[in-house]
């Protein structure tokens, strides 16, 4: 299993891929050989950010 920070690229396939793997994000951590918590971490933050608003 990887450790450390993820990489650009990683961010990436997890914004990319993560509504595909709702509900199952162990399966997505496992596919990319990472945590769980890293990627449920990185997962949230995603979540937690505001969306753009446009007057």
């Amino acid at each position: 299993m990887k450790k450390g920070p993820l990489s650009q690229k990683e961010k990436e396939h997890i914004t990319k891929n993560f509504s595909d793997f709702t509900g199952k994000i162990d399966k997505l951590a496992d596919k990319m050989s990472r945590s769980k918590s890293i990627v449920q971490k990185f997962i949230d933050t995603l979540e937690k950010e505001p969306t753009e608003t446009t007057d």
